[in-house]
């Protein structure tokens, strides 16, 4: 009906200058019309609808992009892990592991704890958010892969409207609607969409604490952005101290009222994360207390420089170690923050954004909004660029940044656009109505230039995660006749070595620990820890950045050149895996099975 009374319209009136033709065209179009109509509405209804088309959009593009990756998307250890503690809750046995890293074993050794792992380890190196999240969704779908990428999903879903929301707050409607168009169709959004790892959780709590924040001053709802970055907690340790930068923020936002919102901020973030801080200080005797932190302080550095402590037995507290061996910390601090800096770009996914962004950063702001959150943007990378080279400064890490960034560049790209367009169409007094409809349909298309061409071309250059079946990037092993072979094999009360113990947690559900340093450790390990050893499994390739210690004795034992104390070989597959069993004389009592195809477990 509106179509057709914007088509049944008066014709235009003439209008003289060399750009008639093109305006009546414009003139003639319904877009005009529909678009005065679209302004009628009440402004809460556009922003709803505009919110919930960004969602529909995004939706479609999640879908698509896990049904292309679907084989693909659960490629991480971590993403395993957590997912094998998500299980272990919905069976009924709370925050427990069926993996340990063997820094973890040293750990519980030392502090008189059991070790062995009987009935379960306690979970002492996963943040708990994100098993949480999966737990509930077990209960309503089955244990897999892709309830994984679900649970990852609904997160990165819902941060899209929050990114529109809150661009629109600081920027106006324009670099929302772009913003949040960016982070939907970014790769490294749309690849952390479908993993099961945790940051996109993160973003979308920080979106939220920071709709919030920006919103209507009040303590109920500094309170609820409080207890928004507490749950953010759960889901990541490091948060906390993001704690400093938010209350900053606060302060600047309103200083006559500062105290009281900064009060009801840190009180509200302070009780939601107090449960998991209680759990911790019973557990460690530390509030903070994570074994991941023991073993990515000496990564990277001359203490560790290759070997990921999930393979190293040896557990030393975090500010031990920067005490210790200051040197050798400070060498690791100035590689990773060199390294932060040079794969900043890649935060924006589409790294043609990257000059857009640097405008912005010498724009003048237009409102103080917009200089508070540009501040607040540019604190929160100095402060993960200052502390995360203790850890490791890996890209992902700052992924939640990322809309953020986004949101400077579409601004930065906006208020280019508004000074090239005038250049590009000036505007002549002789014509009636044509410049003003022109002077906003030409910024628009060179926005949609700037911005838009970046994303197709990152779109269409995009790649998704790396298939579990590649020899030379896989970080897991998702063979279904591997994972099959390892659940025939070991009993389920037994422990299994090997080199990807997340995968065979997850996927072969049996207790797992790394594999030690040298094959000729193996009884050593088992008498130290009181491990029940059942077996070994070696996946057909090394796992890039994890790898073992001494691989090389390890490549020989899967070559058949060198033999393991105690254990007989019981499968060798076809692409090279070897699992290993027990050798007591006799084969196994369980039936191992006929050999199944090389096919990968998907959801």
């Amino acid at each position: 009906m509106e179509i057709g009374r914007c088509i049944g319209r008066r014709k235009p009136p003439a209008v003289p200058g060399s750009h008639a033709r093109l305006f009546r065209y414009f003139h003639l179009s319904i877009l005009p019309c529909l678009h005065r109509r679209w302004r009628k509405l009440p402004e809460p209804l556009r922003v709803l609808v505009q919110a919930a088309a960004l969602l529909l959009l995004a939706w479609l593009a999640w879908r698509w992009y896990y049904i292309r990756y679907e084989l693909r998307a659960i490629s991480d250890p971590d993403a395993e892990d957590y997912a094998q503690i998500a299980r272990q809750l919905a069976l009924g046995h709370g925050l427990t592991s069926l993996t340990m890293p063997l820094c973890g074993l040293e750990y519980l050794r030392q502090s008189g704890a059991d070790p062995s792992g009987q009935p379960f380890w306690p979970n002492l190196h996963r943040f708990p958010f994100m098993p949480l999240v999966e737990w509930g969704l077990f209960r309503l779908f089955r244990p897999s892969d892709g309830t994984l990428s679900l649970a990852s999903g609904i997160f990165y879903l819902g941060s899209v409207p929050l990114v529109y929301l809150l661009g629109r707050r600081v920027f106006g409607n324009g670099v929302g609607l772009a913003g949040a168009v960016l982070h939907l169709f970014s790769p490294p959004a749309l690849g952390a969409s479908v993993s099961g790892l945790t940051e996109p959780a993160t973003t979308f709590l920080l979106m939220a604490t920071l709709l919030l924040l920006t919103g209507p001053r009040g303590r109920p709802a500094t309170a609820l952005a409080g207890v928004a970055w507490g749950i953010c907690f759960w889901n990541r340790y490091t948060c906390a101290m993001v704690a400093l930068p938010l209350s900053a923020y606060l302060w600047a936002q309103d200083r006559r009222r500062a105290p009281g919102n900064v009060a009801a901020f840190l009180i509200a973030m302070g009780v939601t994360m107090a449960p998991e801080m209680l759990r911790n200080a019973r557990l460690a005797g530390d509030p903070l207390f994570s074994v991941t932190a023991a073993l990515m302080v000496p990564f990277k550095s001359a203490l560790a420089p290759t070997v990921h402590g999930w393979y190293i037995p040896v557990y030393v507290k975090p500010m031990h170690t920067l005490l210790a061996w200051p040197g050798a910390i400070a060498e690791k601090w100035i590689h990773e923050f060199y390294g932060g800096w040079r794969h900043l770009p890649l935060l924006l996914g589409l790294e043609h954004l990257y000059p857009l962004l640097l405008l912005s950063l010498f724009l003048r702001a237009e409102s103080a909004a917009q200089r508070r959150l540009r501040l607040l943007t540019l604190a929160l990378v100095a402060l993960h660029e200052l502390t995360l080279p203790f850890l490791s400064n890996i890209v992902r890490y700052y992924a939640y940044l990322s809309p953020l960034l986004l949101l400077f560049a579409a601004w930065g790209g906006q208020v280019l656009a508004r000074q090239v367009g005038p250049a590009l169409w000036p505007r002549t007094s002789g014509e009636a109505g044509g410049p003003r409809l022109l002077g906003r349909t030409i910024p628009a298309a060179v926005a949609l230039v700037l911005l838009g061409s970046p994303m197709v071309i990152g779109w269409v250059k995009m790649d998704g995660p790396r298939p579990g079946r590649d020899p030379s990037h896989a970080l897991v092993d998702a063979v279904r006749s591997h994972m099959l072979g390892v659940r025939e094999a070991i009993p389920p009360e037994k422990i299994v070595l090997s080199n990807a113990p997340w995968s065979i947690a997850w996927r072969a559900r049996r207790k797992s620990v790394p594999l030690p340093p040298g094959p000729s450790l193996v009884p050593l390990l088992a008498r130290e820890y009181h491990l029940d050893i059942g077996g070994i499994y070696l996946t057909p390739r090394t796992i890039g950045a994890w790898e073992t210690p001494n691989w090389g004795a390890w490549e020989a034992v899967r070559a058949g050149e060198r033999a393991v104390p105690g254990f007989v070989a019981a499968r060798r597959f076809r692409d090279g895996a070897l699992l290993l069993v027990r050798d007591r004389g006799a084969p196994p009592k369980r039936p191992i099975g006929p050999l199944l195809p090389e096919e990968e477990l998907g959801g």
